[in-house]
């Protein structure tokens, strides 16, 4: 009976710790629609931080906002550019945008949402705070 107990035991510990190791992969992903803040943007191979602007840069910075997961509006120094989404595959997302040309590819991976134009000069990281 006792050799039930400890092996009853040790496999609970195992369990446990299997479970921690395993628990942060089962973190969901951020959603498209989530609330997006600004952590860096590179142009051309020029990369600027967020935590580096001034304010006068902070008020032009990109922004996105996306609120039912459909259409989205892009915000890059100080002109708003509304975009249709649609969804490619778990965390992947293709952006067009009526007011231009190139269009841009969204990518969600657990807290980070990472913005590339099409023709790979833009890309717009933000975070899901």
């Amino acid at each position: 009976m006792e050799k039930m107990w400890g092996r009853a035991a040790i496999g609970a510990i195992v369990m446990c710790v299997v479970f921690l190791v395993i628990a942060p992969s089962l973190r969901h992903n951020s959603e498209i629609s989530s609330k997006w803040t600004l952590v860096e943007y590179t142009v051309n191979g020029q990369t600027v931080k967020a935590e580096n602007l001034s304010s006068a840069e902070k008020e032009i910075s990109p922004s996105f906002v996306c609120k039912d997961g459909k259409s989205c509006v892009l915000s890059l120094n100080g002109k708003d550019h509304k975009g249709h989404i649609t969804y490619l595959e778990r965390g992947k997302y293709s952006i067009s945008f009526d007011d231009a040309n190139q269009g841009m590819t969204a990518n969600i991976s657990g807290k980070k949402l990472t913005l590339t134009s099409d023709s790979k000069n833009i890309t717009i990281i933000f975070e899901d705070k």
